[in-house]
């Protein structure tokens, strides 16, 4: 808004979000002609995690088309984790924000996802206390 008081930036929303897919993602009820049964995958199948940040205007994205959007391959020991976010939000989504928009502040939203609960190691934790 070009009516700000000096000294005041336009405030942007980055919200975060994650999703999950996997290979044998589909329709869990089907129409069948009479008893031709097709067989079905017993397991979800191998997975994706994206893990990617929203802005008004669609995907945070720099001018030149990079995204700050991430994936792995999960399954047996490959989780997306708090660490693997706070690598992700401080290497490349806030130098994207700075590229994309120049002059503003970013206010950044984060859901309770078990990946954002990651904190330092000697962080005190009440659930590490000893109540007596």
């Amino acid at each position: 808004p070009p009516n700000l008081p000096e000294g005041i930036w336009p405030v942007v929303l980055i919200v975060h979000d994650e999703l999950t897919f996997n290979a044998n993602d589909g329709r869990s009820k089907i129409w069948i002609k009479d008893d031709n049964v097709p067989l079905k995958k017993k397991s979800c199948g191998k997975g994706i995690m994206v893990s990617d940040f929203l802005t008004p205007g669609g995907q945070l994205q720099h001018p030149d088309s990079h995204l700050a959007t991430c994936s792995i391959e999960y399954g047996r020991d490959t989780w997306w984790d708090g660490d693997q976010l706070v690598e992700q939000v401080l290497k490349l989504a806030i130098s994207i924000f700075e590229s994309a928009f120049p002059g503003c502040q970013d206010l950044w939203l984060f859901d309770n996802a078990s990946s954002q609960s990651g904190h330092s190691k000697d962080a005190l934790r009440a659930c590490d206390m000893n109540l007596s």
